[in-house]
Formats: C-alpha cells, structure tokens, sequence
C-alpha cells in the first residue's frame, strides 16, 4: 500500500471518528433532554415528595405460593412462582442506594398479611394469584362471600391456599390507618389482584393486564428499572412506570409493554392517567443517610441444597409431608430407587426456609455414600461448624476439634472414643434448645452398612433436642427406634398429567402440536412387543384417544421421574411417534427401569 492509499485510509478513519463523536454528543442532548422533560413533569404535580425518614418500613415483599387449594373437597396442584429471584434482584438494584432503606420479604400468611400492613410500608411488592370471587372459582363457599369482592389468594401455615376477600383487605388496610403509596403485583394475569389492592386504597398499583402473560425475563427487566428509577433516582411512581415501560419497548416491544397496567384512584373511573390533571404523584425523598437495612430476623442454620430444575407435580405430596412434619418428630419419606426422594426433600427444603417455619433453619445433610455412623457424625459436624459463629468456637474450642479430624483424615485413621464423645457433645449443645428441621438424605446407605451404630446416634440426638424435628429419605424404614414414633410416607408415581409434564419440560427441543396430532393418530401395532401388563390397549387399534392423557403413550411412561428424565433426551433424535412405537418394545422399557434402579 502506497503513502497516498494510506493518507486516504487515515483520513476516512478520522472522518468516522468525527462521526461517531457527534453520535455520541447527539445522544448525551438527548438524554439531558429527557431528564429534563422528566424534572419538569415531577415538578408540575405541585406536591412535596413524601417524607422517607419517619417510616418504620419502607418496602415490604409479600409472596405466596400455596402448594394446593381445596374446592368441595377435591385438592388441586398450584402452578409455583419463581418469586425469590424477582425479590433478590429487586434488593440488589436497592443496595445501590446511598441512605437507609428498610425492608421485609414474608410469606403472606393473612397473619404476617396484617403485620406488614400495620408497619406502614410506602412500597408493597405482592407476588401472588388474585381470583374473581365466582361458584366456578371458589366453589360452595362462594355462596358464603358473594358479597365480599374478589380475592387474593394466600397461604396458610402449611402450604394450602387461603383467600383474602377484598372487603377484608379494605378493614384490614384501614385498621392499620396505613397509605400504600404504590403497589407492585408480579404475576401473569394479575389485574384481579391488583383491583383488590386498588379498591382497598393503595394509591398506585403496577400489575399485568388480565389475559396477558409475561416471560420472568421481561418481568425481572421491568421491575428492575422501576425500582431503580423509583428508589434511586427518586422519580414518582407515575414517571418510574413510565420509563420501566418504555425499557420495555426498546428492548422488546411494544406489545410486551402494553401488557404492563398502571391503576390509581382516578383510573378506577375511566379516566385516562396521562389526561389526568388531578392525580397527585409524590417522589420518594428525604431518606437518611445509611444502607439497605433487612428487618427480617436472621436464622443460624442455612445448610439447604438449592432447588431441583424441572421440579413438578408433587405439590400435594409436600403439602401433606409439611403437615406430618408439624405433627411429628421423626418424619420419613419411603421409596424406591428414583422416585424422587432427593429432589422433593432439596425442594422442601427452600419452600420451609423462605417462609421461616424454623426459626433456627435448615440443616441438610446428604448421605449417600456414607458407610457408618462416625461418617455421619463427620458430615453432621462439617455441617453445623459451616454455621457456628467466632463464639462458639471459642466456647467450644472447634479448633482442636478441626485438628483432630485433619489428623485422623491423613492418617486415615479413626478418632479415638473421647474424640467422638467431644463432637457428640457439641452436636448435641448446639441443637439441643433449636427450633431446626434436620434433613438426612439417602438415610439407606448407613442403614445398611452399621444400621445399629447409626440408629443410636440419631436416636440419642432426637432424645436430647427436644424441639429438633427430622426428616429422612431412604428405601427402608427406622424401625428399630424403641423411643419415637416414626412416621413413615410412602411416595409413589407421579400422576399420568405430572409424567407428561415431566417428560415435555425435559425434551432438549419445543414439541409441536402438529407431533402431537401424529402421536394420537398413531394405533398399537400389531405385530409389535407390548410391556408385560398393557395388552389391553390393542384394543386401541379400534378407538382413537383424544388427548395425550388419554393415549397409551402416557401409560407406558408409567410415571417413574428417573425413567422420565431417561427417556426425554431420546426426543433430540425421535419424535413422540416414534418414541412410542419405541416404548411398544418391552426390550427398552427394560433397559430404563434397569437404568433407573426401579
């Protein structure tokens, strides 16, 4: 390249240089322009921002995710709300903030309900289902209500649903003589429940139009950005939805963002809120100097696992396993190899930890692979001292207690009798007057390697903890325990509807409607192998089933979560025609049954 190719090469460089500087200062005006459009629709309200310093709480998180509800009798499974992580990122935009901030995440018990509401909060973030108050909804009971308005649906001590009529909310909101500047509903097709807290007085209500659902990414974008524009940047309510709303629009698109509703007062008559000259907005200011303050009481032990991906269609099961476990001290869940023991104790776990049914926490303890009951010791130990704080160390002098394990460890040699008796009494001091769920998981493999030695130690720690309750998962039970009683839960298939579930949320790619429709049109072949025990569905050569619960298809996957979760990555390759034909021969579903341990 010559002297003169270069010169025109550096000179184009610079004029794209010039190009992308008045880019850059054109975006910068406008950016100054918006905020001052901004400033100037703040300050044409006329109205002092709300005062922040005098409140005893400043927002509340209120979820609720009820495990079932009950209607004329008959228990049905409640879609669950991924409501932690929407709540985690919501404190971290707050964390940015340079002042005090005070705040409480609570299930939304009516109890806890009517707490929050007495504290005050300017700001209550609500994740949760609102119903219309209909026989159809509610059942006979509606019969009873009809008069109170429509419902938010809450939680009761152990998980079932509970409804909160908006007449009671109304009583309970003025009781408390409390002004819920804005409210804040996340869920799809959360209108109903943003109309209870509307007609019950709050002020703002941001919630998703009825009929319209929302993906959590679009929803965690939103509410991000209203928060921080909201708490951090101290714009109104009115202008934080706005520009949470335009967020949306740019990144997505405006259908997205036209799903979001802003409520207030004024709109209840029809009015259009951007027409509207008499709605007073405030801005939150005037915070005190400080940080993000948590009002919640924190627990001692957190040791849970996290959740299982994919986790379904065992909410009646927790539900009634919650319940034994309030009724009882030693609570075992029963099953064989791959029926789910693990994932539903790991996801009980976080549901008891979020709604703070121990007030000293969870401690999980997997022992799978655990060959006595010293080992079980060991883990127990490892798990408490993660917790222990600098006073019990020196209280209890964990260091030497470390030492001795490290040593035996390199040796790999055993501790010596008063070593064991030195962590046995720890254990047993540290738990011996808290409130804590212990969970032992794959219990089995103790069982069978030292089941004496193992039945004593967990024996003597239920004697000596008396408000320890214990939750295990293993294939056989602890009968051998002379002293308590044992409550044994047997866990059995998931449900045909569940299996299907299950099966289609772990196929490596979409299903289409049309694989569906290939899937019922498909007879039981003739000619081909049927599993041991479904020889009646030849009879489906002559009558077409409907729908996929009613196809043998759903039969055949027999409701195994492990065979399920076998089976599914086979879809990458097949279609659910050919998955079927597949299971028609007893050779592969013998091959998953082996594979699954069932």
């Amino acid at each position: 390249m010559n002297l003169k190719q270069n010169s025109q090469v550096l000179v184009k460089l610079l004029e794209q240089q010039e190009s992308f500087k008045e880019k850059l200062r054109i975006a910068k005006r406008a950016i100054q322009v918006r905020d001052n459009q901004i400033h100037t629709m703040q300050s044409q309200v006329g109205v002092v921002p709300l005062d922040m310093t005098q409140s005893r709480l400043h927002l509340a998180f209120l979820f609720s995710s009820p495990l079932i509800r009950n209607i004329n009798g008959k228990f049905e499974n409640i879609m669950q709300l991924d409501y932690l992580t929407e709540i985690q990122d919501i404190v971290r935009v707050c964390n940015k903030m340079q002042y005090e901030m005070k705040y409480k995440s609570e299930v939304a018990t009516v109890n806890n309900f009517r707490s929050v509401i007495t504290d005050g909060p300017i700001a209550l973030y609500f994740s949760g289902h609102g119903i219309q108050n209909t026989k159809a909804n509610i059942g006979v009971e509606y019969y009873l209500s009809s008069d109170k308005g429509n419902i938010l649906l809450l939680e009761d001590e152990q998980g079932m649903s509970h409804y909160l009529y908006e007449q009671d909310l109304k009583s309970m909101i003025k009781m408390a003589n409390t002004q819920l500047e804005v409210v804040f509903v996340s869920s799809c097709h959360s209108q109903f429940a943003g109309e209870v807290f509307l007609n019950s007085g709050a002020k703002h209500v941001v919630c998703i139009r009825q009929g319209d659902k929302i993906s959590d990414k679009t929803s965690l974008r939103f509410s991000k950005v209203f928060y921080e524009t909201l708490f951090v940047k101290n714009y109104n309510v009115c202008t934080s939805f706005q520009i949470a709303k335009d967020e949306i629009r740019k990144v997505f698109n405006s259908t997205e963002a036209n799903k979001f509703l802003l409520l207030t007062q004024q709109s209840k008559s029809g009015s259009q809120l951007e027409d509207d000259k008499h709605h007073k907005c405030h801005a939150l200011a005037n915070f005190k100097q400080g940080t993000l303050v948590s009002m919640n009481e924190q627990t001692m032990f957190e040791s849970h696992p996290s959740n299982v991906e994919g986790f379904l269609g065992r909410q009646r099961e927790m539900y009634e396993i919650i319940k034994h476990i309030t009724e009882n001290r030693l609570v075992t869940i029963l099953g064989p190899a791959g029926i789910g023991k693990t994932s539903l104790a790991r996801n009980l776990a976080n549901y008891v930890k979020d709604r703070h049914k121990f007030s000293d926490g969870i401690i999980y303890v997997g022992l799978r692979e655990c060959k006595s009951a010293h080992e079980f010791m060991t883990r127990l130990y490892l798990t408490i001292r993660q917790s222990c704080s600098l006073q019990d160390v020196q209280k209890y002098d964990l260091n030497s207690f470390d030492r001795d394990l490290t040593t035996t460890r390199k040796l790999k040699a055993t501790l010596t009798e008063a070593q064991e008796g030195k962590y046995r009494n720890f254990i047993l001091n540290i738990l011996k007057h808290r409130e804590v769920l212990l969970i032992l998981d794959n219990v089995e493999d103790p069982l069978d390697s030292d089941y004496s030695a193992f039945i004593s130690e967990l024996e003597s720690i239920i004697d000596n903890c008396n408000i320890l309750r214990v939750l295990v998962t293993s294939r056989q039970t602890l009968n051998r325990l002379s002293f308590h009683h044992e409550k044994p839960y047997n866990l059995f298939e998931l449900s045909q509807e569940s299996a299907l579930k299950l099966l289609i949320s772990k196929a490596p790619r979409d299903i289409k409607r049309q694989e569906i429709q290939e899937l019922l049109a498909c007879n039981m072949p003739n000619s081909g192998k049927v599993k041991k025990g479904f020889n009646f569905l030849q009879a489906l050569n002559t009558v077409a089933p409907r729908t996929l619960l009613d196809h043998p298809f759903t039969l055949l996957l027999g409701g195994h979560p492990q065979a399920i979760s076998l089976a599914a990555p086979l879809l990458k390759y097949k279609t659910l025609r050919e998955l079927f034909l597949d299971f028609c021969n007893s050779n592969m579903m013998d091959a998953l049954e082996v594979a699954s341990g069932h």
